[in-house]
């Protein structure tokens, strides 16, 4: 099966230093595709920051070729989870329609009668 990633527009962050303009964060929306069922695909927001190498001077391509390290990364540390299965717990009888007439009787009579 052959994968396509497809990057989306980046947002940018910037924070002001003593330094000058550095470049924060770059939020990067991507899409993952299986290039025979276009229709299946995986998708979301990356965070790229400093500690990945991001600066100032990067091009889109620069940001697109780190996030793609990234999700590579991610996708080879991925843990399959499996859920335990969910166990129902046993249906208490039902009340009998005797059982019902006697509960509905014992409320009747305990409640208390309007005065005149």
């Amino acid at each position: 099966m052959t994968v396509s990633v497809i990057f989306d527009a980046p947002q940018i962050q910037v924070n002001n230093s003593s330094t000058g303009i550095q470049l924060s964060q770059v939020i990067l929306p991507y899409s993952i595709r299986n290039s025979e069922k276009f229709d299946q695909y995986l998708g979301g927001k990356m965070t790229l920051t400093q500690s990945d190498g991001i600066g100032l001077t990067d091009n889109t391509k620069d940001w697109e070729r780190l996030g793609l390290a990234k999700i590579k990364k991610m996708v080879a540390d991925a843990e399959i989870y499996v859920p335990d299965p969910i166990t129902e717990a046993p249906e208490e009888p039902s009340a009998s329609p005797a059982e019902v007439q006697a509960i509905t009787t014992s409320e009747s009579t305990t409640e208390e009668q309007p005065h005149e």
